[in-house]
Protein backbone atom coordinates (compact mmCIF):
# COMPACT_ATOMS: atom_id res chain seq x y z
CA UNK A 1 0.00 0.00 0.00
CA UNK A 2 1.01 3.29 -1.19
CA UNK A 3 1.66 5.90 2.22
CA UNK A 4 0.30 8.88 1.52
CA UNK A 5 1.76 12.19 3.50
CA UNK A 6 0.12 15.50 4.53
CA UNK A 7 1.60 17.19 1.54
CA UNK A 8 -0.48 15.43 -1.00
CA UNK A 9 -2.78 18.03 0.19
CA UNK A 10 -1.69 21.51 -0.87
CA UNK A 11 -2.15 24.66 0.51
CA UNK A 12 -4.97 26.79 -0.83
CA UNK A 13 -8.26 25.24 -2.59
CA UNK A 14 -8.29 21.41 -3.64
CA UNK A 15 -10.96 18.92 -4.65
CA UNK A 16 -12.21 16.49 -1.80
CA UNK A 17 -11.08 12.96 -2.24
CA UNK A 18 -12.80 9.97 0.09
CA UNK A 19 -9.73 8.13 -0.82
CA UNK A 20 -7.06 10.25 0.88
CA UNK A 21 -9.38 10.02 4.42
CA UNK A 22 -6.03 8.81 6.19
CA UNK A 23 -4.35 12.35 4.90
CA UNK A 24 -7.51 14.32 6.11
CA UNK A 25 -6.77 12.86 9.29
CA UNK A 26 -3.48 13.94 9.96
CA UNK A 27 -4.62 17.66 9.93
CA UNK A 28 -4.69 18.99 12.82
CA UNK A 29 -6.71 21.85 14.24
CA UNK A 30 -4.82 25.55 15.07
CA UNK A 31 -4.84 26.66 18.68
CA UNK A 32 -7.63 28.75 18.76
CA UNK A 33 -6.21 32.84 19.47
CA UNK A 34 -7.76 34.66 22.71
CA UNK A 35 -11.10 35.33 22.87
CA UNK A 36 -12.15 33.82 19.19
CA UNK A 37 -15.83 34.96 18.66
CA UNK A 38 -14.78 38.69 20.43
CA UNK A 39 -16.33 41.28 17.56
CA UNK A 40 -13.64 43.58 16.37
CA UNK A 41 -14.43 46.71 15.61
CA UNK A 42 -14.19 47.42 11.55
CA UNK A 43 -10.45 49.33 10.66
CA UNK A 44 -9.22 48.74 14.23
CA UNK A 45 -5.38 47.40 15.05
CA UNK A 46 -6.86 43.94 14.86
CA UNK A 47 -9.69 44.36 12.13
CA UNK A 48 -8.16 45.80 8.34
CA UNK A 49 -11.38 45.38 7.34
CA UNK A 50 -14.30 47.56 6.79
CA UNK A 51 -16.98 45.75 8.63
CA UNK A 52 -16.88 44.50 12.42
CA UNK A 53 -15.63 40.81 12.24
CA UNK A 54 -14.55 38.28 14.94
CA UNK A 55 -11.59 37.35 15.61
CA UNK A 56 -12.00 33.79 13.71
CA UNK A 57 -13.60 35.86 11.20
CA UNK A 58 -10.23 37.93 11.00
CA UNK A 59 -7.93 34.96 11.10
CA UNK A 60 -9.89 32.92 7.96
CA UNK A 61 -10.30 36.00 5.95
CA UNK A 62 -6.71 36.30 6.39
CA UNK A 63 -5.95 32.89 5.03
CA UNK A 64 -8.54 33.12 2.30
CA UNK A 65 -6.35 36.17 1.10
CA UNK A 66 -3.21 34.16 0.63
CA UNK A 67 -5.55 32.29 -2.53
CA UNK A 68 -7.51 35.55 -3.92
CA UNK A 69 -8.40 38.48 -2.78
CA UNK A 70 -11.46 39.71 -0.69
CA UNK A 71 -13.21 41.46 -2.91
CA UNK A 72 -16.09 43.15 -1.06
CA UNK A 73 -17.33 42.44 2.74
CA UNK A 74 -21.37 43.13 3.35
CA UNK A 75 -22.21 45.18 5.73
CA UNK A 76 -24.99 43.19 8.27
CA UNK A 77 -28.72 43.87 8.11
CA UNK A 78 -30.62 43.01 11.02
CA UNK A 79 -34.06 42.72 8.90
CA UNK A 80 -32.40 40.32 6.45
CA UNK A 81 -29.84 37.57 6.06
CA UNK A 82 -26.94 38.46 3.98
CA UNK A 83 -23.24 36.50 2.80
CA UNK A 84 -20.82 38.17 4.20
CA UNK A 85 -18.10 38.54 1.63
CA UNK A 86 -17.44 38.09 -2.36
CA UNK A 87 -14.17 35.88 -2.80
CA UNK A 88 -13.42 34.29 -5.97
CA UNK A 89 -16.42 36.49 -7.95
CA UNK A 90 -19.06 34.62 -5.54
CA UNK A 91 -21.07 35.64 -2.53
CA UNK A 92 -19.64 33.09 0.40
CA UNK A 93 -21.43 33.05 3.60
CA UNK A 94 -18.35 31.99 6.44
CA UNK A 95 -19.57 29.69 9.21
CA UNK A 96 -16.66 29.16 12.43
CA UNK A 97 -17.34 25.37 13.62
CA UNK A 98 -16.19 25.30 17.19
CA UNK A 99 -18.43 22.07 18.37
CA UNK A 100 -17.22 19.09 19.85
CA UNK A 101 -19.51 17.12 17.87
CA UNK A 102 -19.25 15.82 14.29
CA UNK A 103 -22.87 16.39 13.65
CA UNK A 104 -22.21 20.08 14.12
CA UNK A 105 -21.86 20.51 10.38
CA UNK A 106 -24.65 19.09 8.98
CA UNK A 107 -26.82 21.87 11.60
CA UNK A 108 -24.69 24.52 9.87
CA UNK A 109 -25.15 23.42 6.57
CA UNK A 110 -29.14 23.32 7.14
CA UNK A 111 -29.26 26.73 8.99
CA UNK A 112 -27.74 27.84 6.27
CA UNK A 113 -29.38 26.73 3.26
CA UNK A 114 -32.49 27.70 5.51
CA UNK A 115 -31.15 31.05 4.75
CA UNK A 116 -31.47 31.08 0.81
CA UNK A 117 -27.60 31.01 0.82
CA UNK A 118 -25.67 29.05 -1.65
CA UNK A 119 -21.70 29.38 -1.08
CA UNK A 120 -20.40 28.08 1.90
CA UNK A 121 -17.41 28.36 3.65
CA UNK A 122 -16.91 26.10 7.13
CA UNK A 123 -13.66 26.98 8.85
CA UNK A 124 -13.02 24.04 11.30
CA UNK A 125 -9.67 25.14 12.19
CA UNK A 126 -10.43 25.42 15.84
CA UNK A 127 -12.60 22.25 16.47
CA UNK A 128 -11.09 19.29 18.14
CA UNK A 129 -13.23 16.88 15.51
CA UNK A 130 -11.42 15.16 13.29
CA UNK A 131 -11.02 16.75 9.79
CA UNK A 132 -11.48 14.00 7.64
CA UNK A 133 -15.32 13.21 9.93
CA UNK A 134 -15.73 16.42 9.00
CA UNK A 135 -15.49 16.55 5.32
CA UNK A 136 -17.31 12.72 5.35
CA UNK A 137 -20.07 13.69 7.53
CA UNK A 138 -20.04 17.01 4.83
CA UNK A 139 -19.96 15.02 2.05
CA UNK A 140 -22.81 12.48 2.53
CA UNK A 141 -24.88 15.68 4.05
CA UNK A 142 -24.72 16.13 0.46
CA UNK A 143 -24.98 12.97 -1.39
CA UNK A 144 -27.59 11.31 0.87
CA UNK A 145 -29.52 13.75 2.02
CA UNK A 146 -29.98 15.03 -1.73
CA UNK A 147 -29.02 18.78 -0.27
CA UNK A 148 -26.65 19.27 -3.23
CA UNK A 149 -29.53 21.03 -5.00
CA UNK A 150 -29.47 23.46 -2.17
CA UNK A 151 -25.87 24.46 -2.22
CA UNK A 152 -23.99 25.55 -5.26
CA UNK A 153 -20.22 25.56 -3.84
CA UNK A 154 -19.00 24.40 -0.13
CA UNK A 155 -15.55 24.55 1.00
CA UNK A 156 -14.42 22.90 4.34
CA UNK A 157 -11.18 25.05 5.74
CA UNK A 158 -8.41 23.34 8.46
CA UNK A 159 -5.34 26.06 8.61
CA UNK A 160 -4.50 26.86 5.31
CA UNK A 161 -6.17 23.82 3.70
CA UNK A 162 -9.18 24.30 1.93
CA UNK A 163 -11.06 21.44 0.63
CA UNK A 164 -13.82 21.33 -2.12
CA UNK A 165 -16.89 19.38 -1.21
CA UNK A 166 -18.74 20.92 -3.55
Amino acid sequence: MKKISTKTIPNGISRYRPELVLCYEKIASLIPPKNLLVVQKAGGKKNPYNVDLTIAEIELCRRLEQVSRISKFFKKKKSSPTNDFVWLSKPWELKTMISKSGKSIQYILWRVTDQNKRNIIVDTSYTTVSFSEILDRAYRHLTIFGNDRLIENLLIVRGDKIIRVK
